[in-house]
C-alpha cells in the first residue's frame, strides 16, 4: 500500500471497503492511493474521523486561499466521505465542488503522438530512448489505464495474440490486438534495453532505477503514480503540454472510431464492461473531427478576413 499517515490496518480496511463493501461503484488502486493521500493531507488540517460542518468549512476556506483546484477539493471531500462511511458516520458535506463547466477533455492528434516518438529518437541514452518509445507504443495501441499499464509483465507480450491487459475497476481483462510492428519493437525492447529488476522475480515490463536508502540502488517496476508522472513529463518535453496518462486512452478510442470501428469493437479494446462507458469517446471523436474540419476551412477564411482587415485600415 502507499506510504501514508494512516495505519496499515486502517488502510487495508479502507481498501477492502472500497473494493468489496460499496456496491454503487468500483475503485481502482490508483483511485484508492489518491484517496489515502488526500486523507493523509486532511489529517494535518482537520479531524478526518467525524469532522463537523465547521471543520469542513475551515478546510474549504484554507483550500481556497491556497489556490487548490475545485477537482482537488472534490477529491479530498470524496475521500473524507467514503472514509467516514466505512466507519459508520455521515459527513455533513456534499462532495461536488465543481460549479464551472468541465473543460473539454484533451485528445492528442496523430501528429502530436508522432512528435513524442520523434522526441524519443533524439534522446542520446539508448535505453531511456527505448523506454520512452515502449511506454507510448503500449499506451497508444492498447489504450490501457495507468494502473493496467503499470501491471503489464514481460510474459504478457505475445507475438500472435498481442498484449494481455489485467483490468482494473472490476472490468474485463483481455488480450488486446496491436500492430505487428509494435509487438516486434516491444520484444526487442525486452531483449536489449529493458532494465533488469534487482528482484529477478519482478517481471514488470516498465522498470526504473530507485534509491530507497542512501547508497542503495535498485531497479523495480514502475508504480502507477510514477508512470503517470513519466508520461506527463515526457509529453511536455516533446512539446505536448496537455499530455496525461488518460490522453492515450482517448487517442486510441477516437482513432478506432475514425477508422470505422463500431461501439462493440471499441468497448472490447478498452475493456469496458458496459457499452455506455464508450459513448463519451464517440462524442470526443465527433468533436475532434469538427475541429479538424474547421482547420481545413481556415486558410480560405484567413485570406477573407485578412483582406477585410486590410481594406478597413485603408479607409
Amino acid at each position: 500500500m502507499t506510504d501514508t499517515g494512516l495505519p496499515e490496518e486502517t488502510r487495508q480496511k479502507f481498501w477492502d471497503y472500497l473494493q468489496y463493501k460499496r456496491t454503487d461503484h468500483t475503485y481502482s488502486k490508483s483511485t484508492f492511493d489518491r484517496y489515502v493521500r488526500s486523507l493523509n493531507y486532511l489529517s494535518t488540517v482537520i479531524p478526518i474521523e467525524r469532522p463537523t460542518s465547521e471543520d469542513i468549512e475551515n478546510y474549504k476556506r484554507m483550500a481556497g486561499l491556497r489556490g487548490d483546484k475545485p477537482k482537488t477539493i472534490e477529491n479530498c471531500l470524496y475521500a473524507l466521505t467514503h472514509f467516514n462511511e466505512m466507519l459508520g458516520y455521515n459527513v455533513p458535506v456534499a462532495a461536488k465542488q465543481r460549479k464551472q463547466a468541465p473543460k473539454q477533455q484533451y485528445v492528442p492528434l496523430p501528429d502530436e503522438i508522432e512528435k513524442i516518438f520523434k522526441y524519443a529518437l533524439e534522446i542520446a541514452d539508448k535505453q531511456y530512448s527505448s523506454l520512452i518509445t515502449a511506454v507510448f507504443v503500449v499506451a497508444t495501441t492498447t489504450g490501457a489505464r495507468i494502473g493496467e499499464l503499470a501491471r503489464i509483465n514481460v510474459d504478457d507480450i505475445d507475438p500472435k495474440r498481442g498484449i494481455y491487459i489485467n483490468a482494473e475497476k472490476k472490468e474485463r481483462s483481455r488480450w488486446v490486438g496491436v500492430p505487428k510492428e509494435a509487438i516486434d519493437f516491444i520484444l526487442k525492447f525486452i531483449r536489449t534495453d529493458r532494465l533488469t529488476p534487482t528482484n529477478r522475480g519482478d517481471k514488470g515490463l516498465f522498470t526504473c532505477v530507485t534509491h530507497p536508502k542512501k547508497g542503495e540502488t535498485i531497479v523495480k517496476r514502475y508504480e502507477p503514480e510514477s508512470l503517470r508522472n513519466f508520461i506527463r513529463e515526457r509529453g511536455r518535453a516533446a512539446g505536448i503540454p496537455n499530455m496525461n496518462s488518460h490522453s492515450n486512452r482517448r487517442f486510441v478510442a477516437t482513432e478506432l472510431f475514425r477508422r470505422g470501428a463500431d461501439l462493440r469493437r471499441v468497448q472490447f479494446h478498452l475493456g469496458h464492461s458496459d457499452i455506455s462507458s464508450v459513448l463519451p469517446y464517440v462524442k470526443l471523436s465527433e468533436e475532434i473531427e469538427a475541429r479538424r474540419n474547421g482547420e481545413m476551412l481556415r486558410p480560405f477564411f484567413k485570406k477573407v478576413f485578412k483582406r477585410r482587415k486590410h481594406n478597413a485600415t485603408k479607409k
